[in-house]
């Protein structure tokens, strides 16, 4: 699997910033989108990796990118913020927000954020593929076969 970050914010400084450390620090390709509703209109065409949004963006916020996509099993999310808060943290968790950082944060908080979420991500695509393998195989099996898995 391919290790692709894709950085969602608004602030042009904080998505070349987070780009260069994320391309030199961690061996990642790094996308960035200068939008929540920019990327969400992308995920369809993006290959699975790690999304690092920020939370406060005009039109679609971090929270809104995390409910669009927390049943897709190809984006492992996670929220920065310049502007936490203990209210914000635990909305975003219950949102189902890999993990809750606050800028400035330091190498070693990206470093257990990104080992963190790609270990996720890949054992979310391994139980995908699973999935769709027994699916296969349940759809080859003949109506008597069938009919003795149901009961």
């Amino acid at each position: 699997m391919s290790r692709i970050a894709y950085v969602v914010d608004d602030d042009e400084a904080a998505r070349s910033s987070l780009q260069a450390i994320l391309s030199a620090q961690f061996n990642l390709l790094v996308r960035t989108f200068e939008s929540g509703d920019r990327f969400l209109s992308e995920t369809d065409h993006l290959d699975p990796g790690l999304a690092l949004v920020d939370f406060h963006m005009p039109g679609a916020s971090g929270l809104d990118v995390l409910e669009a996509l927390k049943d897709n099993g190809n984006f492992i999310v996670a929220i920065l913020t310049g502007q936490g808060n203990i209210a914000l943290s635990v909305q975003a968790m219950r949102a189902g927000a890999h993990d809750f950082v606050e800028k400035p944060y330091s190498v070693n908080d990206l470093s257990e954020l990104v080992d963190s979420g790609f270990a996720k991500l890949q054992s979310s695509l391994d139980g995908s593929n699973r999935a769709a393998a027994a699916t296969a195989k349940i759809a080859m099996l003949a109506p008597r076969e069938h009919e003795v898995l149901a009961k």
